[in-house]
């Protein structure tokens, strides 16, 4: 938290903080109740359940609120370069759009080849597949209203209940991504400020460990791989059509943070 505060008055940006949900705090029978929303082979360990309600909470207040546009952030968060500017007005955003996400993690996304919009020299392109984090995103007061109907009928880790190409029919948002992003979380980042989430080890111990736990075994373990590596085929194969005829970009996108320093994936050297 003093983390984003600095962050913010270093930005004159105003914020309102949502004190996040403690998944350790849920009864058993409150997980329970989430599973039966979960699909298929999918648990939410109470940590991810804590961040999805966490997320929950913020849509109600944005849907009782009186402003079109908020911008949904989480304490861990770098604001890059020009955040302030696309956090400082909403006339930038793009008409027919329900959330963009203002965030990277630096792995390969399809993309609009086309700009819905070019504001402060960088692009708002429709995002046409599956993009992981839920850390920077604006959101519409209409599209709020539509993940929280959602929520009711569905429960997975936030990012793909958002971001999952599977999902966007159900909930009925058009999703964009501002490339280059604006900003990052800092556990994606090479220099780091140590702000280190336990969300992943709690995960895998649950996983792991808890009588709810779903995680695949034997068949199922080779259903999920397979549908795994269908998934990467056919993005392939999207790639190898969609390239040549100029619908569709299909690349990293990049984060521009304070200074001028442009972010890519980072490479791992084999040996």
């Amino acid at each position: 938290m003093s983390w984003f505060d600095g962050q913010a008055s270093a930005r004159a940006l105003h914020f309102i903080r949502v004190p996040a949900v403690d998944g350790r705090d849920l009864s058993e029978t409150g997980l329970e109740a989430y599973h039966e929303r979960c699909p298929p082979f999918r648990s939410v360990s109470f940590g991810e359940l804590g961040c999805f309600l966490s997320h929950v909470e913020v849509w109600r207040r944005i849907v009782a609120g009186a402003e079109p546009w908020a911008f949904v952030a989480e304490d861990d968060l770098h604001l890059g370069e020009d955040s302030e500017r696309f956090l400082g007005s909403d006339d930038w955003l793009p008409p027919g759009v329900d959330l963009v996400k203002a965030e990277t993690i630096l792995t390969k996304v399809e993309m609009s080849a086309h700009a819905l919009a070019t504001p402060f020299g960088h692009r708002v392109r429709l995002l046409r597949s599956f993009h992981g984090g839920s850390a920077g995103y604006f959101v519409s007061e209409a599209g709020a209203a539509r993940l929280l109907r959602f929520a009711e009928v569905h429960c997975e880790p936030v990012d793909h209940f958002i971001f999952g190409p599977s999902r966007r029919p159900a909930h009925g948002l058009a999703i964009a991504q501002i490339d280059p992003a604006v900003s990052i979380q800092d556990d994606q980042l090479a220099e780091s400020v140590g702000l280190v989430s336990d969300l992943n080890p709690e995960r895998e111990n649950f996983l792991n460990n808890h009588p709810r736990s779903r995680k695949p075994h034997g068949v199922r373990k080779l259903v999920r791989e397979a549908r795994r590596v269908g998934g990467q085929l056919r993005q392939a194969a999207r790639q190898l059509v969609l390239t040549p005829i100029g619908t569709s970009v299909f690349r990293v996108v990049p984060v521009v943070l304070d200074g001028g320093k442009l972010i890519r994936r980072r490479t791992r050297k084999t040996v």
